[in-house]
């Protein structure tokens, strides 16, 4: 066949072709590859035919051929990215789509049909457990979408890393994207997390001098050093360069309280109130705030907290409400009793308490061989509560009956989260914990913040005339914020901090035992699906926090052991 004579065949093969005559195409195409096996035009439409037909794998074999052929054939490679997509070879289709757009870039649909290759074998990559992989294809389907607002979702959880910097940077587009509650409390506690490497961040910075995002990120790295005078030159520029942001005021708060600086930082937190309704609104340490405080009447205590006969030398304290009483309080109480040396007794404070409470805590009592139970509850109309305000009044129920129960026992509480397990021995801890007024685990002020310098799940508190006007203390901060509807999660923990270092101006303040953190097992590990023992330092087991899925937690053998019938 001459060249003019197989020129004409294809094409009259590609008319039969698009007007939908696919064996007539067929015939023609295989006409000319008879007379011409080399031509590429013939073997990349004949694939196309194939393709149609459903016969995505032959049609990969044909055009790939043809590009063998004629390697610069751009929509032979889009072509092949087709057929790609369709048998699943999703990494192959990225490839091919990327070839057809650099041999002609101006063409619209070749970029979105790399999109959808790029979406599909991110997620292909995702479900085969690639992070990595699935993470640079996101990355380079952000550079064509960059508005796509589920890629930025998508992404934000596998850029997690120590410094958070790039991790910040798309929280602020998908805030900016989506100016909603849900990505800005995601912003705001990105602000708080990035920024550790002072290098790092200092790049990061170069990439935006101007960037209030990224001073904070750098102000936070200098703080985490302890360069604290270059970290608080690096917030103020924040602030200038975004004065309608709460991030670097509160950032700045945080390192003057470090400092002692307490005035100038309450002024500052309450800047940040105008600007965010959240954790800030909970958080004062002016001498003014803490003299009002004072005079305060303590939280009443519940109306049937009653005195309990103690003869052991510690009470265990513990309150929830009645979905944690169900699943937590049994595998508390068994675990305590078989690991506690000295022998102690219990208070269980229920709120919203299931109908045989006190009747299953006489039956624990009994099988535990009588450690002593007492029992108090109190009820607390949820109706109209959001979630926040639900959880954090039932957290903080214990802390305002605190000091009442220090009163009521004359001796040592060792007051404890309602899902802990305990692991180990607690002499050593309860040695240790003697020394002061009370105890409980603290984190380096520089490296956290007000809300996780001081943690409740565990403390010990002496019945000491220090250690009972510190509680008390913490009960009027926190009753003085609920009183006026702001119920801000972790304010427990706040109130702890925020009374320790501002609520003992000019007169004595009690003495703190600092515990390290790693007494607690706060993250699961599983070979085979049995979970790994848990380090020698670990004496608590945190069962809500340890995994996502609470479930995977209460199913295991090693907390099952402990679960009382």
């Amino acid at each position: 066949m001459s060249d003019c004579a197989a020129v004409s065949g294809l094409q009259a093969a590609f008319e039969a072709h698009r007007a939908g005559r696919t064996g007539e195409a067929e015939r023609g195409y295989l006409d000319v590859l008879r007379a011409d096996p080399l031509n590429a035009d013939a073997l990349h439409l004949l694939g196309v035919l194939h393709r149609a037909r459903g016969n995505a794998a032959k049609a990969v074999e044909l055009i790939t051929l043809a590009l063998r052929l004629a390697p610069d054939f751009a929509d032979a490679y889009e072509n092949l990215g087709n057929a790609q997509l369709d048998l699943e070879c999703f990494d192959a289709a990225v490839a091919s789509y990327t070839k057809a757009r650099e041999l002609n870039p101006g063409r619209a649909d070749t970029a979105r049909k790399l999109i959808v290759a790029l979406q599909a074998a991110a997620n292909q990559h995702v479900n085969a457990g690639r992070p990595a992989q699935a993470r640079a294809l996101l990355e380079r389907l952000l550079e064509l979408a960059p508005d796509r607002l589920d890629v930025i979702t998508a992404l934000l959880p596998m850029t997690l890393d120590r410094d958070n910097l790039n991790t910040l940077a798309l929280a602020d587009r998908a805030w900016r994207l989506r100016p909603d509650e849900v990505h800005w409390q995601q912003l705001w506690d990105l602000h708080n997390f990035a920024g550790r490497d002072v290098a790092a961040a200092r790049d990061f910075l170069a990439a935006s001098p101007d960037s209030p995002l990224r001073l904070v990120a750098l102000g936070n790295a200098l703080r985490r050093s302890r360069a604290g005078c270059e970290a608080e030159a690096v917030y103020r520029r924040a602030i200038a360069a975004g004065p309608m942001e709460p991030f670097a005021p509160l950032r700045l708060a945080c390192l003057l309280i470090e400092q002692g600086r307490l005035k100038e930082a309450d002024h500052l937190l309450r800047q940040c109130d105008a600007m965010h309704t959240g954790r800030t609104q909970a958080m004062h340490f002016s001498e003014d705030f803490f003299t009002g405080l004072r005079r305060r009447p303590l939280p009443p205590a519940p109306d049937n907290l009653r005195p309990h006969f103690v003869d052991r030398e510690l009470v265990v304290f513990a309150a929830c409400d009645g979905e944690y009483f169900n699943r937590f309080i049994s595998a508390l109480l068994h675990s305590t009793t078989r690991s506690m040396e000295p022998k102690c007794s219990f208070h269980i404070h229920v709120i919203n308490p299931p109908a045989d409470a006190r009747t299953r805590l006489a039956a624990w009592d009994d099988a535990l061989g009588n450690p002593g139970i007492a029992v108090s509850t109190e009820q607390i109309d949820t109706t109209g509560m959001d979630d926040e305000e639900r959880r954090t009044r039932f957290a903080c129920a214990r802390f305002r009956l605190l000091p009442h129960l220090m009163h009521v026992y004359r001796r040592p509480i060792l007051m404890l989260d309602a899902d802990l397990i305990v692991l180990g021995d607690l002499a050593g801890l309860l040695i240790a914990a003697a020394e002061g007024d009370f105890a409980l685990v603290a984190m380096p002020l520089h490296e956290q913040d007000p809300w996780n310098w001081l943690w409740a799940d565990v403390i010990v508190a002496h019945p000491t005339r220090l250690g009972e006007t510190y509680f008390t203390l913490v009960a009027q901060y926190i009753d003085a914020h609920l009183e006026v509807g702001l119920a801000r999660w972790f304010i427990d923990q706040i109130a702890l901090a925020a009374c320790l270092l501002a609520g003992f101006r000019g007169e004595p303040a009690p003495r703190p035992v600092f515990l390290p953190p790693d007494i607690h097992r706060l993250r699961i590990s599983y070979t085979n699906g049995v979970d790994d023992p848990p380090a020698a330092t670990v004496l608590f087991w945190s069962a809500h926090a340890s995994t996502l899925d609470t479930a995977l937690t209460l199913d295991t053998p090693r907390y099952r052991d402990f679960v009382l019938p």
